[in-house]
């Protein structure tokens, strides 16, 4: 098993026993399809050291998050069938076979980031599974108009000039409706309420680019900081739309060192709560490197609700 895995069941453990004995078993079940030998633990793209799993702290969900990219490193192409089968053995209902197939095909020809990952909540009442699936390389528009049928609604924006990408569809099994994901390059500002146009949200557009620049260190600007940022559009549990932008944590924040301090800080502002993240940072405390456990930060609005906010972090004991 990887490096830090133990820290994480141990503070599952002391907070509600039960639970941590459900996690355990999924988490270790998951991980070994990864396989044994040198390099299992090792070059995944899940996050910036490699390791084919991480943990996920979110504000507005009290569950144990965590996300993992099975089976052995060297046979990408076959991950989506693979994370299909888990989840069956977990329990999840089978997406249907349309969806699949349409998936396989905009992975074809792509074998070597033909990725899919298995996300994980366990709550106090039991557990939930989403599947990501990766669609490397493909316009908005076009995955867009394939996946039509599974969407809850258009996503497209009226005039739209600017290269979005689609990166990844997150679906839950058992739900037929897709959750679509996107990428942009060089974001500013003026536009966030344009992504958030499609689910009806872009009143918010103010106050979540205020949190974003809250976060900042430096002179705010018309151009967001950093070279790459992220979206999606889904609905909550309740089925309200909700939309969510996101970077690199490091792009706001700095190394682990810096991220760990200014997100704790901003939760002590807000009056939010990660959970276990000051726990399972803690041995980040001052780390430089940038190649560190933070991994993407994101802001998610949901209708007329307070922002929450989420952060994706390898375990610290993954990186070299």
């Amino acid at each position: 098993m990887p490096d830090g895995l133990g820290g994480v069941l141990s503070a599952w453990a002391e907070d509600d026993p039960p639970r941590a004995q459900r996690a355990a078993a999924t988490l270790r079940g998951l991980l070994a399809t990864r396989g044994q030998g040198v390099g299992v633990w090792d070059g995944s793209a899940l996050t910036l050291p490699g390791c084919p799993w991480e943990l996920a702290f979110s504000s507005g969900d009290p569950a144990w998050r965590y996300t993992v990219e099975p089976g052995p490193p060297q046979a990408p192409e076959a991950r989506l069938d693979l994370a299909v089968d888990l989840l069956g053995g977990l329990g999840a209902r089978r997406p249907e076979e349309a969806l699949l197939q349409t998936l396989r095909s905009l992975q074809k020809g792509r074998p070597s980031t033909a990725r899919a990952h298995i996300g994980v909540r366990h709550g106090p009442e039991g557990d939930r599974f989403k599947l990501y699936v990766e669609l490397p390389e493909l316009s908005w528009r076009v995955a867009e108009t394939t996946l039509a049928p599974w969407l809850r609604a258009p996503l497209s924006w009226h005039g739209e000039a600017r290269n979005l990408r689609a990166a990844l569809v997150g679906l839950g099994p058992g739900s037929q409706q897709i959750e679509l994901y996107g990428g942009v390059d060089r974001l500013y500002g003026a536009e966030l309420a344009t992504l958030m146009a499609p689910s009806g949200l872009e009143r918010r557009a103010p106050a979540v680019l205020a949190l974003v620049r809250s976060c900042l260190t430096w002179p705010d600007g018309s151009l967001l900081p950093g070279p790459h940022w992220g979206f999606s559009h889904g609905l909550s549990p309740n089925g309200a739309p909700t939309f969510t932008v996101y970077t690199m944590a490091r792009t706001l924040f700095g190394p682990d060192g810096a991220s760990r301090e200014a997100l704790l800080g901003l939760t002590r502002r807000l009056g939010l709560n990660l959970g276990h993240y000051a726990r399972l940072s803690a041995p980040l405390v001052g780390r430089r490197g940038f190649m560190g456990c933070h991994g993407m930060f994101g802001v998610v609005v949901a209708n007329d609700a307070p922002l929450n906010i989420w952060i994706g972090l390898a375990p610290p004991g993954c990186a070299r």
